[in-house]
């Protein structure tokens, strides 16, 4: 049903041998089209920041997380602080929401769907995490980082239309240890579902969000999480 599956589990040997794969045209073109529209229009995102001045004193260390307002005083000075940070060490700056279309969950969290995912990644007894939608716009950015922590099988399902390469955010892979080492680059496409393993905290597919290009008006929008 959801075209995880190829004939002799062929996709089953291409995600074991480079840890990565991407599935087009995963959901119907209806309900691809309903999730697009609802994100697009949505308009109760949180920002969230790393690193920032002042961090929690009870943020995980191993799975950072800063919620920011553009309406605090120091928003801008705490952005700067992370755009220098990011020179240098991880950082990010996106949006993201922890409400979920019915259609997501329709369909992501059925045992059906979890049940081909398994068959095609090879993996057994998996189960949904940390999941949420995020949205980066002009600006924002995601830092070379590790999945490792989350679980054994990230996803990203794409939600964005009319992306180009010029506009940025561009998913880079690279090879372990070695950040300077492109191994793909992936362009955001409309009803793409890209699936990695993540499996090893000290592995776990390092890669990263490339900055959205100075006046990019377009949103980049996905669904992503891990299956643990």
């Amino acid at each position: 049903m959801y075209n995880l599956i190829t004939p002799h589990n062929s996709r089953v040997t291409k995600f074991q041998h480079q840890g990565y794969d991407i599935i087009k045209n995963l959901l119907d073109p209806k309900e691809a089209n309903m999730l697009h529209q609802f994100y697009m229009d949505y308009n109760d995102w949180d920002i969230y920041l790393f690193p920032d001045e002042f961090p929690a004193p009870d943020k995980n260390p191993e799975y950072p997380l800063a919620i920011v307002k553009k309406e605090d005083k120091n928003y801008a000075e705490k952005k700067l602080y992370a755009q220098k940070t990011h020179l240098h060490n991880f950082s990010y700056h996106y949006s993201r929401t922890d409400y979920l279309h019915p259609i997501l969950v329709t369909h992501f969290q059925s045992d059906e769907f979890i049940k081909e995912l398994e068959i095609a990644t090879g993996k057994t007894d998996l189960k949904l995490g940390v999941n949420f939608v995020n949205c980066l716009e002009s600006g924002d950015w995601n830092g070379p980082h590790h999945d490792g922590i989350q679980g054994r099988v990230a996803f990203i399902y794409h939600l964005t239309k009319d992306w180009r390469p010029q506009d940025g955010g561009l998913f880079f892979r690279t090879e372990i240890n070695n950040w300077n080492n492109i191994l793909s680059v992936t362009m955001p496409t409309f009803n793409q579902y890209v699936v990695m393993d993540v499996e090893g905290y000290d592995t776990g597919a390092p890669h990263f969000v490339s900055h959205i290009a100075p006046e990019v008006t377009n949103k980049r929008i996905s669904y992503i999480g891990w299956y643990q």
